[in-house]
């Protein structure tokens, strides 16, 4: 079913550790399907150019503010480019004060 999201490349974000048992499954999907799959916790690879070499974006466990505004307009763009979107467990938990993520995310 993740592939449904991702064809080429799929993007981990965002207070990860690196031992996460579902950081491990969503790399292991990946090497069986034939995907990469980067992680971070730098919101800064939110812009235009960074973001337009994966397929999909997944928030995993987000809490709180996480992007500034800069980062919420490129983020933005992704998505209304076609990008997709995948949030995991607290996903709906970050970014209260944004009205477009909050509807993305269906708080």
């Amino acid at each position: 079913m993740l592939c449904l999201f991702v064809s080429s490349r799929l993007y981990v974000s965002f207070q990860i550790v690196q031992t996460n048992p579902i950081t491990a499954a969503i790399k292991k999907l990946g090497e069986q399907n034939h995907f990469e799959v980067d992680t971070t916790t730098d919101a800064s690879m939110f812009n235009d150019k960074d973001l337009k070499q994966y397929r999909a974006v997944i928030f995993l466990s987000t809490t709180g503010n996480i992007l500034n505004s800069d980062e919420q307009v490129a983020f933005q763009r992704y998505i209304e480019a076609g990008g997709g979107f995948l949030g995991i467990h607290a996903a709906a938990d970050a970014e209260y004060n944004w009205a477009w993520y909050n509807k993305l995310v269906g708080a």
